[in-house]
């Protein structure tokens, strides 16, 4: 996954069939808008405070939905200490955040 250039028209179910098994992602959901930029600029000026390696990035839109998802590719076994923070830094309220990826087992 690179950076996007522009949001990618795509359901959840094609979403996740992209997604790679060896990594975890956060994804941010929010009602679709008018550009990626405003849907998510409070998401993407806090991720480099919370020191984590980001793989990439990539912005889709769910028309049937109508919702902007922000899928972002971080290293795995990251997203328990990544969503902790998240919550400290107060991400606007119609921006919905969840992570997704295999456990590992302990």
């Amino acid at each position: 996954m690179i950076l996007a250039t522009g949001p990618v028209s795509a359901s959840f179910e094609e979403i996740k069939r992209e997604l790679d098994r060896a990594c975890s992602y956060m994804i941010f959901e929010t009602r679709a808008g008018i550009t990626e930029e405003s849907e998510f600029s409070a998401v993407l000026k806090a991720l480099p405070r919370l020191q984590v390696r980001i793989r990439g990035w990539k912005v889709y839109r769910d028309r049937v939905a109508e919702r902007a998802l922000l899928v972002v590719k971080i290293d795995p076994d990251r997203t328990d200490r990544i969503m902790q923070e998240l919550m400290s830094l107060g991400l606007p309220e119609n921006i919905t955040c969840y992570a997704y990826g295999s456990r590992p087992f302990r």
